[in-house]
Formats: C-alpha cells, sequence, structure tokens
C-alpha cells in the first residue's frame, strides 16, 4: 500500500486521538484508522510512502470498509506485500462451481466477531484443491483460519450503472479450527 493523503487527526470527546489515512492499493483506496499513539506517529508519514499496516479489516453493509490499524510500518519503495490473515465462521455452506477437472472456485462468507454485539462480514474464495477442501468440510458454523491477500472486486451496478466495489481475501491456506464441519455432522449422523 502507499499513503495517498495526510493523516487527518482528530480528538474525540474523552480526548483520545485517532487518524485516518486515505492508502492505494494498486488503483484501489482504502482507508486506515488509527488510535493512540500511532494516530500521532501517523502525522509524520509522507505521501506517497510504501507502508504495511497490520490491523483488523473492519466491512460495513454497504460494502465499504477500513482497516483498523496496530501498527503501519513505512518499508523500501517497490516492496509490495498483500498478506490477509482471518479467523471466523462460515456464513453459509461454499458455493462451489467447477470448470473443468482440474478448476474449481468455492466462495463463502465469513463472520468475524470484533465485540459481542458486533460482526464483520468478509467475502473469501478459494481456488481448485483447496476450494474441494471447502467442499468437503466447511459448512455454515464452522471454525476456520484463511491466510491469502486481500484483493477489491469492481463492478457497474445495472441499475444505475454506479461504480461499486467489495473486499474479498482470496485464500491460499485454509485452517479448519472445529466446531460444526461436516466431518463432524457426518460422524453425528452415523452415530
Amino acid at each position: 500500500m502507499t499513503v495517498a493523503t495526510t493523516a487527518e487527526v482528530s480528538y474525540t470527546q474523552s480526548n483520545a486521538v485517532t487518524s485516518n489515512l486515505l492508502c492505494l492499493m494498486g488503483q484501489f483506496p482504502i482507508r486506515v484508522e488509527c488510535w493512540g499513539k500511532l494516530a500521532e506517529a501517523s502525522k509524520t508519514i509522507q505521501v506517497e510512502t510504501p507502508v504495511i499496516v497490520t490491523g483488523s479489516l473492519r466491512v460495513f453493509e454497504d460494502n465499504t470498509f477500513r482497516i483498523i490499524a496496530s501498527s503501519i510500518q513505512p518499508v523500501a519503495p517497490g516492496l509490495n506485500l498483500n498478506l490477509a490473515c482471518v479467523v471466523g465462521r462460515a456464513g453459509g455452506d461454499p458455493q462451489t462451481r467447477f470448470f473443468d477437472p482440474e478448476k474449481s472456485v468455492s466462495k463463502f462468507r465469513l463472520a468475524m466477531k470484533r465485540k459481542a454485539e458486533v460482526t464483520d462480514w468478509v467475502n473469501v474464495e478459494f481456488w481448485d484443491r483447496t476450494a474441494e477442501i471447502c467442499t468437503d468440510y466447511v459448512c455454515k458454523g464452522s471454525l476456520v483460519g484463511i491466510n491469502g491477500e486481500l484483493k477489491i472486486e469492481t463492478w457497474n451496478d445495472k441499475t444505475t450503472g454506479e461504480p461499486r466495489s467489495k473486499p474479498v481475501i482470496k485464500g491460499d491456506k485454509l485452517h479448519l479450527l472445529g466446531g460444526n464441519n461436516k466431518a463432524e455432522q457426518r460422524q453425528s449422523v452415523a452415530a
């Protein structure tokens, strides 16, 4: 990611410091929110500086999103790193499409609890062999860990013609963490 604007720093009613940066991942803008000392430090990051942002992804109902940063590290120009690691529960059974014997894609929504009353949802996709594993072992409610990369899907709205976008995690690795997977359901039916 590259910083596109200087940090807009503000103070809440309880004197907590917050800042917002606009960063670019390729051509796509991503809002990065910082708090406390990190917000103060973000004021010193220059426009066009490449950075690595670590934090949690927050997705809103209108598919806008932001990263709540836990760290921002300036890096050498030309270094590109896109790594997403998330844990959550499958919001439904994966929808899998097969294109030929070697190509398939499996997609589902992942619920990530941030607080007891707040759940963030993100779309996830896996390809080929990992897509087949999703089909065999993941179902609604399965607890999974996903390593992959963040990508932005874009399209024009069919009714309004307005450009739209949504974040998607393209998974490379799937970790079955237990709780409500298809293998457990098969065992309970067989018993």
